[in-house]
Protein backbone atom coordinates (compact mmCIF):
# COMPACT_ATOMS: atom_id res chain seq x y z
CA UNK A 1 0.00 0.00 0.00
CA UNK A 2 1.42 3.37 -1.03
CA UNK A 3 0.15 6.84 -0.06
CA UNK A 4 0.88 10.09 -1.84
CA UNK A 5 1.15 13.75 -0.90
CA UNK A 6 -2.05 14.40 -2.87
CA UNK A 7 -3.96 11.81 -0.83
CA UNK A 8 -4.14 9.07 -3.41
CA UNK A 9 -3.73 5.46 -2.32
CA UNK A 10 -2.17 2.82 -4.51
CA UNK A 11 -1.54 -0.88 -4.20
CA UNK A 12 1.51 -2.59 -5.66
CA UNK A 13 0.56 -6.25 -5.93
CA UNK A 14 3.13 -8.86 -4.91
CA UNK A 15 3.17 -11.18 -7.91
CA UNK A 16 5.77 -13.36 -6.24
CA UNK A 17 5.67 -15.20 -2.91
CA UNK A 18 6.29 -14.28 0.73
CA UNK A 19 9.76 -15.77 0.43
CA UNK A 20 10.55 -14.21 -2.96
CA UNK A 21 8.49 -11.03 -3.41
CA UNK A 22 8.22 -9.58 -6.89
CA UNK A 23 6.09 -6.47 -7.16
CA UNK A 24 4.05 -5.41 -10.18
CA UNK A 25 5.42 -2.60 -12.32
CA UNK A 26 2.16 -0.63 -12.12
CA UNK A 27 0.11 0.51 -9.16
CA UNK A 28 -3.61 -0.08 -8.73
CA UNK A 29 -5.60 3.00 -7.67
CA UNK A 30 -7.51 2.43 -4.41
CA UNK A 31 -10.75 4.37 -3.93
CA UNK A 32 -12.83 4.97 -0.83
CA UNK A 33 -16.60 5.42 -0.89
CA UNK A 34 -18.05 8.54 -2.47
CA UNK A 35 -15.45 10.95 -1.09
CA UNK A 36 -12.03 10.97 -2.62
CA UNK A 37 -9.39 10.11 -0.11
CA UNK A 38 -7.42 13.12 -1.36
CA UNK A 39 -10.02 15.52 0.08
CA UNK A 40 -9.56 14.08 3.55
CA UNK A 41 -6.15 12.49 3.78
CA UNK A 42 -3.63 14.50 1.78
CA UNK A 43 -0.08 13.46 2.67
CA UNK A 44 -1.37 10.02 3.61
CA UNK A 45 0.73 7.10 4.73
CA UNK A 46 -1.81 4.34 5.28
CA UNK A 47 -1.67 1.60 7.87
CA UNK A 48 -3.30 -1.66 6.86
CA UNK A 49 -5.06 -3.04 9.94
CA UNK A 50 -8.31 -4.72 10.98
CA UNK A 51 -9.57 -1.70 12.94
CA UNK A 52 -13.09 -3.02 13.61
CA UNK A 53 -12.16 -6.68 14.23
CA UNK A 54 -14.36 -8.11 11.46
CA UNK A 55 -11.56 -10.16 9.86
CA UNK A 56 -11.10 -7.78 6.90
CA UNK A 57 -8.21 -5.35 6.58
CA UNK A 58 -9.13 -1.68 6.85
CA UNK A 59 -7.07 1.44 6.15
CA UNK A 60 -6.10 4.06 8.75
CA UNK A 61 -4.24 7.21 7.75
CA UNK A 62 -3.31 10.64 9.03
CA UNK A 63 -3.62 13.68 6.80
CA UNK A 64 -2.08 16.97 5.79
CA UNK A 65 -4.62 19.07 7.68
CA UNK A 66 -4.50 16.87 10.79
CA UNK A 67 -6.71 14.15 12.12
CA UNK A 68 -6.63 10.40 11.62
CA UNK A 69 -9.11 8.65 9.35
CA UNK A 70 -10.47 5.10 9.14
CA UNK A 71 -11.59 3.66 5.83
CA UNK A 72 -13.63 0.57 6.70
CA UNK A 73 -13.34 -2.40 4.37
CA UNK A 74 -16.93 -3.09 3.31
CA UNK A 75 -15.93 -5.68 0.73
CA UNK A 76 -14.98 -9.28 1.30
CA UNK A 77 -11.76 -11.30 1.44
CA UNK A 78 -10.02 -11.03 -1.91
CA UNK A 79 -12.28 -8.18 -3.05
CA UNK A 80 -11.82 -5.18 -0.74
CA UNK A 81 -13.98 -2.06 -1.00
CA UNK A 82 -13.58 0.92 1.29
CA UNK A 83 -16.16 3.21 2.88
CA UNK A 84 -15.81 6.98 3.03
CA UNK A 85 -13.04 8.16 5.39
CA UNK A 86 -14.33 8.59 8.95
CA UNK A 87 -12.32 10.48 11.57
CA UNK A 88 -11.12 8.48 14.56
CA UNK A 89 -9.03 11.44 15.74
CA UNK A 90 -10.70 14.71 14.78
CA UNK A 91 -8.59 17.18 12.77
CA UNK A 92 -7.37 20.35 14.43
CA UNK A 93 -9.79 23.24 14.67
CA UNK A 94 -9.13 26.95 15.11
CA UNK A 95 -6.13 27.51 17.36
CA UNK A 96 -6.34 23.98 18.82
CA UNK A 97 -3.50 22.00 17.29
CA UNK A 98 -1.29 25.04 16.64
CA UNK A 99 1.81 26.23 18.48
CA UNK A 100 -0.40 28.78 20.26
CA UNK A 101 -2.64 25.97 21.60
CA UNK A 102 -0.72 22.68 21.39
CA UNK A 103 -3.42 20.60 23.08
CA UNK A 104 -4.21 18.53 19.99
CA UNK A 105 -2.34 17.14 16.97
CA UNK A 106 -1.48 19.74 14.35
CA UNK A 107 -0.90 19.33 10.62
CA UNK A 108 0.77 16.54 8.69
CA UNK A 109 -0.40 13.77 10.98
CA UNK A 110 0.96 10.28 10.50
CA UNK A 111 -0.63 7.37 12.32
CA UNK A 112 0.77 4.12 13.63
CA UNK A 113 -1.84 1.60 14.78
CA UNK A 114 -0.70 -0.84 17.47
CA UNK A 115 -1.73 -2.28 20.82
CA UNK A 116 0.50 0.22 22.62
CA UNK A 117 -0.64 -0.56 26.17
CA UNK A 118 -0.99 -4.34 25.75
CA UNK A 119 -4.67 -4.47 26.71
CA UNK A 120 -5.79 -6.37 23.60
CA UNK A 121 -7.25 -3.49 21.57
CA UNK A 122 -5.68 -1.22 18.98
CA UNK A 123 -4.43 2.24 19.92
CA UNK A 124 -3.15 5.02 17.67
CA UNK A 125 0.18 6.83 17.91
CA UNK A 126 0.02 10.09 15.97
CA UNK A 127 2.97 12.21 14.91
CA UNK A 128 2.41 15.76 13.70
CA UNK A 129 4.15 18.82 12.31
CA UNK A 130 3.60 22.41 13.27
CA UNK A 131 5.15 25.70 12.26
CA UNK A 132 4.58 29.30 13.22
CA UNK A 133 5.89 32.27 11.30
CA UNK A 134 3.42 34.75 12.78
CA UNK A 135 6.20 36.75 14.40
CA UNK A 136 7.50 37.68 10.96
CA UNK A 137 10.84 38.83 12.41
CA UNK A 138 12.96 35.76 12.06
CA UNK A 139 13.05 32.07 11.37
CA UNK A 140 9.88 30.09 11.57
CA UNK A 141 9.37 28.06 14.76
CA UNK A 142 8.99 24.37 13.93
CA UNK A 143 7.78 21.64 16.22
CA UNK A 144 6.38 18.14 16.13
CA UNK A 145 4.82 16.00 18.81
CA UNK A 146 3.83 12.37 19.19
CA UNK A 147 0.37 11.76 20.62
CA UNK A 148 -1.09 8.55 22.05
CA UNK A 149 -4.79 7.87 21.69
CA UNK A 150 -5.81 4.81 23.70
CA UNK A 151 -8.83 2.96 22.44
CA UNK A 152 -11.76 2.76 24.83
Amino acid sequence: MIGSTKGHLFLRVNEGTKEKPSFAQESVDIRSGKATIANTCSDCIPSVVDWDGDGLFDLVSGGGSGGVYWMRNTGKKGAPAFADPRPIVEPRTGERGTLRDPTWPGNGTQACVTDFDGDGDLDVLVGDFNSDDSRGDGPRELHGWVWLFRRK
